[in-house]
């Protein structure tokens, strides 16, 4: 009997020992820190503080920190702020692919999605906020940078950037990704897709969410406000093919190689896909 494995992508990492490991992404509880969610077993560690209220990619020197004392704010149509608070991280429920906090701010609540390498946020406005329609409510972000790393935005004009940022280490290559924000009604999420701004100031970074998502009709909401932070990596796949009209799906190549003499008796797969920066 033989068994074999293979993966588009990499299937190990080095230890500090320089052992091969099994890369492993799920989320597990840290039995030394209450409140903490980690998945370690990669190359670019992920977890979840719900204590502190962050949650963070990364190790030693190339630790990021984001989800970090969310703030929302309420911007009027002529600039003045209104702190509407910190997100309350006390009611939670934790799996081993993420954490589900009810009631962030009231009405509104936050997912936390682990996948390899990537942590994926999803803010969920679930009710109308008309109070605020005339103007926009601001999610703040206080990014923490391990020394020599800094936030790299593509646009002169930080205070309204639409598309990817990146977190670049000493050497100025990226790091991490921070996927393009969108916003979009649940139940209707091709026809409703908007493309959202961020504002950057220094490490703190703002997801503007126009005042038109805070008053529809009931039926639209849950609206989900959607950032991505990934570890950024330069492994390709050969063979997607892209269909816009949706007639035919990507295409990646695995070959697993049969030794002779040998007959098949049993081929399980297993695949993730994130869909993220207007990506339906």
């Amino acid at each position: 009997e033989v068994m074999m494995q293979t993966g588009s992508g990499p299937l190990h990492y080095r230890g500090a020992n320089g052992e091969w490991l099994t890369i492993k992404s799920r989320l597990r509880p840290d039995n030394a820190r209450a409140g903490v969610f980690t998945a370690n077993e990669q190359p670019a560690p992920v977890t979840i503080d719900i204590q502190n209220r962050l949650s963070s990619i990364g190790k030693d020197a190339r630790s990021f920190q984001f989800n970090n004392n969310l703030e929302l704010v309420f911007v009027n149509a002529d600039g003045t702020e209104q702190n509407l608070g910190v997100a309350d991280f006390s009611h939670y429920t934790a799996g081993d692919d993420g954490v589900y906090i009810t009631n962030a701010w009231p009405g509104i609540d936050a997912e936390m999605l682990v996948v390899r390498g990537a942590v994926k946020t999803n803010f969920l406005i679930n009710h109308a906020l008309p109070a605020y329609a005339s103007g926009s409510l601001h999610i703040r972000d206080h990014f923490k940078l391990s020394d020599g790393l800094r936030l790299n935005v593509h646009d002169e004009d930080k205070k309204h950037h639409r598309g990817n940022m990146y977190i670049n280490g000493p050497k100025g290559a990226p790091l991490y990704e921070i996927s393009a924000a969108v916003a979009f009604e649940k139940a209707a999420g091709r026809s409703s897709l908007r493309m959202l701004e961020y504002a950057a100031e220094g490490n703190t970074v703002d997801i503007v969410v126009p005042g038109n998502f805070l008053n529809r009709a009931a039926a639209s909401y849950p609206v989900v406000i959607d950032p991505l932070v990934s570890f950024a990596t330069s492994t390709t796949i050969a063979g997607p093919k892209y269909s816009p009209t949706w007639t035919s799906g990507c295409t990646y190549n695995n070959a697993a190689t049969v030794p002779a003499r040998v007959t098949v008796t049993d081929v399980q797969f297993t695949f993730q896909y994130v869909a993220s920066g207007g990506a339906l």
